[in-house]
């Protein structure tokens, strides 16, 4: 499964309009999506529009929650938001999804193995880091990248991860 995976949008239509350009051109089979969806938009408008274009692919969605993210934000969401983490089995290994406030590379979830991958944003800044235990992965952020990255994503497919900008471009990858 090719997945494109987000973080941090935090209420900006108009890099939520890039992202789902960026999910078509990928060809992606789920958007996987980690946290801080809609805190942050300037107006009420803004949140309908981008929970309309969220909610327009939401049988393709996968979510968890961000720190930002509350019962309310769930309340303008058609597919579900509410949990802290996602489990994904991949090559016999383990992808533990999460937004990064509880869990972390300095605070790791106690189940990870050796070879598991812990994919979080909440940071805002891509990052590669292979730890004893397990490899942690970060896409940055979709709206309000920090440390001087770009506002991107992350594709990830058949073991190998690749970040992008939104418009594409390829600047890092990982090979699992």
């Amino acid at each position: 499964m090719r997945y494109l995976i987000a973080s941090d949008l935090h209420g900006s239509l108009r890099h939520g309009e890039l992202l789902v350009r960026a999910y078509e051109r990928e060809r992606a089979g789920r958007l996987l999506l980690l946290g801080d969806l809609l805190s942050g938009a300037v107006s009420r408008e803004e949140i309908l529009a981008l929970s309309r274009l969220l909610n327009g692919l939401a049988s393709q969605i996968l979510a968890v929650r961000g720190n930002c993210d509350s019962e309310s934000t769930q309340e303008w969401l058609s597919f579900p938001l509410l949990e802290e983490r996602r489990l994904l089995y991949e090559q016999g290994r383990v992808i533990f999804a999460t937004h990064g406030h509880l869990w972390s590379d300095s605070s790791p979830p106690a189940q990870l193995r050796k070879g598991d991958i812990l994919l979080a944003g909440h940071t805002h800044v891509p990052r590669l880091a292979v730890q004893r235990r397990f490899t942690y992965v970060n896409p940055g952020s979709a709206a309000r990248p920090r440390g001087g990255s770009s506002a991107g994503y992350l594709v990830y497919e058949k073991g190998l991860f690749t970040w992008k900008t939104l418009e594409g471009v390829a600047f890092n990858s990982f090979a699992w």
